[in-house]
């Protein structure tokens, strides 16, 4: 049995969602580690173990995914063209990361660096939202951004949670918690998907 179309996307939906797994715990942890309260600790451990049981169930998936009978990758035509367009919407990302981060050092304004820099991490989510075909990378954008920008006007630039600055691990753990239930809803319709075509 063949399934044009929905391999290769699922392939690369279960590869992304591993991704955003893996960034989500890795952000979590370091904002809740550099936080240091007791109540932070707790939420790290139990953090991490879901991080973990949720990249095993995306490394499962991916394998399973590439188990199906048919190319789990596009053909070579759009491969390249898929490509050059990620490649082109990453080297934005991380031109305008160095942009940014260097007018605010210079401006001495390094506690804007964590919000600003997640900002345009999460607008970079708007356009590959259409190049893979995931509409929800839509939403993480905007959750990113949201996250961020709320942050920046709400909360006290000097304000401390535990040991960390507020403006640093506000964005992180709401960026992390973002990308962690997206990356949870990718993963289960990957498993839906499997579902669908496991063989009778």
């Amino acid at each position: 049995m063949q399934f044009p179309g929905g391999k290769p996307r699922m392939f690369g939906l279960a590869i992304g969602t591993l991704w955003l797994i893996v960034a989500g715990t890795a952000f979590g942890t370091v904002s809740l580690f550099m936080i240091g309260t007791l109540f932070a600790r707790a939420v790290l451990l139990f953090e991490t173990t879901a991080g973990v049981a949720l990249c095993i169930l995306a490394i499962r998936a991916i394998i399973k995914v590439k188990r199906l009978p048919g190319d789990a990758r596009l053909p070579v035509s759009e491969r390249r063209v898929t490509g050059r367009r990620f490649g082109r919407i990453v080297a934005l990302e991380f031109l305008a990361i160095f942009v940014v981060n260097g007018v605010v050092s210079f401006a001495q304004h390094f506690e804007l660096i964590a919000p600003l820099d997640l900002i345009i991490v999460g607008i970079h989510f708007l356009p590959l939202a259409k190049l893979f075909n995931v509409p929800r990378y839509s939403a993480l954008g905007v959750m990113f951004c949201a996250t961020c920008v709320a942050t920046l006007s709400i909360v006290p630039p000097r304000l401390r949670i535990g040991y960390a600055s507020a403006w640093f691990v506000i964005p992180s753990l709401g960026c992390a918690a973002s990308a962690l239930v997206i990356g949870t809803a990718s993963l289960i319709e990957v498993r839906n998907f499997l579902q669908r075509t496991r063989p009778i």
